[in-house]
């Protein structure tokens, strides 16, 4: 999510997205954010500042607190709605997506646009998949469902997995991130890797996720050997 500088050195400057695009934890957007959704509607000058909400995994969330950013998009002037097809639609072959904003941030908008940036292809895909609401919605709960026991299934195996509202899991693994990619991999198991920060892991099929919960648990098995072997030799 990105906005502008806002000219007012007391008016809150940045918004973090909706279910983050690498963590895919929520932001409270109640709490800590609320000063941007206050600001008044004449603030939206060629000067002030747009308010951006990234709602790419929208469909993912299950905190009812949480503002659907579109009725805000319809009722400001300064706040715009970015949506994709990529996540719940399962259409990111083809790259669609929308924007709800008020109308003269749509025409900006469509005036820098690149031409014919979405091909027909994309845009009949994203059309069909609008009308099949209830095979999104119950693929969705899915995932959910699935996100939820991949999470309590790694935290009883004594991981840190901070609560996710996307399709997938941040294990903040910091210095093993590293070995548990190549160990997923070793396995079958495609993971990302993000440096020494930690691991996302995408929420596939269920007999995909347990493969994933035997690759982790089978490192898990051979660093706790590793380690006793380590106790052994040194008493």
């Amino acid at each position: 999510m990105s906005t502008q500088a806002a000219p007012d050195a007391g008016a809150a400057r940045h918004l973090r997205a909706a279910g983050q695009g690498t963590l895919g934890i929520l932001a409270d957007l109640i709490e800590q954010e609320r000063p941007i959704f206050a600001m008044p509607s004449w603030f939206v000058t060629e000067d002030s500042a747009l308010v951006v909400l990234d709602e790419a995994y929208r469909e993912f969330l299950t905190d009812p607190d949480v503002p659907d950013g579109i009725p805000l998009a319809l009722e400001r002037e300064n706040v715009a709605v970015l949506r994709t097809f990529s996540k719940a639609y399962a259409l990111a072959g083809v790259r669609i997506g929308y924007c709800v904003a008020p109308p003269p941030i749509a025409a900006g908008t469509a005036k820098v646009g690149v031409p014919s940036a979405v091909s027909r292809l994309a845009q009949t895909a994203g059309l069909a998949a609008l009308e099949h609401a209830d095979e999104v919605g119950a693929r969705c709960e899915t995932v959910i469902r699935e996100c939820e026991r991949l999470s309590a299934a790694m935290r009883e195996a004594g991981h840190d997995v901070p609560p996710s509202q996307a399709n997938f899991l941040w294990l903040p693994l910091r210095e093993r991130s590293a070995r548990f990619g190549e160990h997923c991999a070793e396995s079958g198991i495609m993971v990302r890797v993000f440096g020494k920060d930690g691991v996302r892991v995408t929420v596939g099929l269920p007999e995909e996720n347990d493969a994933f919960l035997r690759a982790a648990q089978s490192l898990l098995t051979l660093s706790r050997e590793a380690g006793h072997l380590v106790r052994r030799a040194t008493s």
